[in-house]
């Protein structure tokens, strides 16, 4: 806190020309003036000024909402999605990071869970491994997502129903086994019908990345004809909106995010495309 005269050359910003508030608190810049004041010597008013910046505008809209990342491996969202949560944290507004499958936040179960559904030295057959990802889901909403929401705070979630859709109904060719009504009931029922108030959709994989493919992992080493199903379902999902008609989630905003030159460069095109949106 700092005190700033509306008269005389009590120190203040030169930046700053303060002006007697009457009713309400001011802000300046980057700055809020409070409307506490008291009289200065010289007959003016003196006035509290907080030093802590103002919360981005961009950032506001995303307070205390459910938000999902979603897209292929390799595509940076992961990394966006981490520096999205440090900013909120950094603003001052609660936020819980999670990830699926297999975050530990719900139990020592998780990894077990994760390496189930990752690694393809358990072959197991698609349907259980479908089946695995829906458990990881009901563990993490339960456990992690839901919790956190009722507390108020913002949960970024980086995956969520739309990704098993592409990688194990389309990509692993589960809808040639599972009637559309049953896959679609178990997908909106195992994240205890939650509504995502924003995707982010990263449909492009980086060219230039440190990250390599793990050798161990099934989803990375599937294949050309693998990779093109899953991408052809996440463009469905998006184009269509077909989780918003399917399982009423109207109220869904998805945004498609193209990358720029670094991670930090994506944050900032991210957070424009949501000041944009109405409401």
């Amino acid at each position: 806190m700092k005190t700033y005269c509306t008269s005389c050359e009590n120190p203040r910003p030169d930046f700053v020309r303060i002006r007697r508030q009457q009713d309400e608190d001011a802000i300046l810049g980057t700055h809020r003036i409070l409307k506490h004041e008291i009289p200065c010597h010289c007959g003016g008013f003196i006035y509290y000024v907080e030093e802590e910046k103002m919360i981005d505008p961009r950032l506001e809209k995303l307070r205390e909402k459910l938000i999902v990342f979603s897209g292929h491996d390799l595509t940076g969202k992961t990394s966006v999605s981490k520096l999205l949560a440090e900013r909120l944290r950094a603003s001052g507004i609660e936020t819980t990071w999670t990830f699926q499958p297999g975050d530990p936040q719900y139990g020592e179960h998780a990894n077990t869970i994760r390496s189930f559904c990752k690694e393809k030295k358990w072959d197991i057959h698609p349907l259980a491994n479908y089946l695995l990802f829906l458990a990881d889901k009901v563990e993490v909403c339960s456990k992690v997502i839901k919790p956190a929401l009722k507390k108020g705070e913002t949960v970024i979630s980086d995956r969520w129903s739309y990704s098993t859709v592409a990688y194990q109904i389309f990509g692993k060719e589960l809808y040639k086994e599972l009637p559309d009504e049953v896959w679609q009931f178990l997908d909106k029922k195992t994240v205890l019908d939650l509504k995502p108030d924003f995707v982010f959709y990263f449909p492009e994989q980086l060219q230039n990345t440190e990250r390599k493919h793990d050798a161990g992992d099934q989803w990375e080493t599937a294949g050309d004809a693998f990779n093109h199903r899953v991408h052809t379902a996440y463009e469905n999902q998006f184009e269509d909106g077909f989780f918003s008609f399917k399982h009423g989630w109207s109220k869904t905003q998805w945004i498609r995010v193209l990358p720029a030159e670094s991670a930090e460069a994506t944050l900032e095109r991210l957070l424009d495309q949501v000041a944009a949106l109405e409401g």
